[in-house]
């Protein structure tokens, strides 16, 4: 049983006795008595005893706080990276996921000394009117697929890696476009929708 239902049914248990005690005894000993058998199964995940209040029910306390490090978007990359992103991804909005991830790996690649290519290669491919669920496409047929652009630039990544052929730069890819070798427009779109 997790630690959490096995802590709440410990307390459920624990109260019911000492209610059913408290018409036996004194309400100072019942106190003690429900105190003691809160403290002997409230134990955590990781076997180590909480401390429970009495009259106060806790819950296990998370340790996600403490592992974020293991996990944080450092922007260190080790191999060449691409990403591709709908401007219109609302799940996901592409200025503080993709143009932020963006801005982290070049700020990291610039720190590397004696790296002027800016190596591991990394590229951004903003998809204009791009949406990161993709059905939503059928409703709004504004919206632009991403898969395609996603499997160009794959396809890209692997040429770069078996053959050597440079990657495409950072670019808007248009509605309606394609991932390009010489875009249109570098860099980040300059609208995030265009209309149909």
């Amino acid at each position: 049983m997790p630690a959490l239902s096995r802590g709440l049914s410990c307390r459920d248990a624990a109260l019911g006795r000492a209610s059913e005690r408290a018409e036996e005894r004194d309400d100072e000993r019942n106190d003690e008595q429900q105190e003691q058998e809160l403290r002997e199964c409230h134990t955590a995940a990781d076997g180590q005893d909480q401390l429970v209040t009495p009259g106060v029910s806790r819950l296990s306390v998370s340790d996600v706080g403490a592992q974020l490090a293991a996990f944080a978007t450092t922007g260190d990359i080790q191999r060449p990276l691409v990403t591709v992103a709908g401007t219109m991804d609302a799940l996901l909005p592409i200025d503080h996921h993709a143009r932020a991830y963006a801005r982290k790996v070049e700020a990291t690649l610039d720190a590397l000394p004696g790296n002027p290519n800016h190596q591991p290669a990394y590229r951004l491919y903003e998809v204009q009117n791009g949406n990161h669920v993709e059905t939503n496409a059928d409703l709004f047929p504004s919206l632009e697929l991403i898969t395609p652009h996603a499997q160009r630039a794959f396809d890209s990544m692997v040429k770069y890696v078996e053959d050597k052929v440079a990657l495409p730069p950072d670019q808007c890819i248009p509605r309606s476009g394609a991932l390009a070798t010489s875009p249109a427009q570098p860099g980040h779109c300059a609208q995030q929708f265009v209309g149909p």
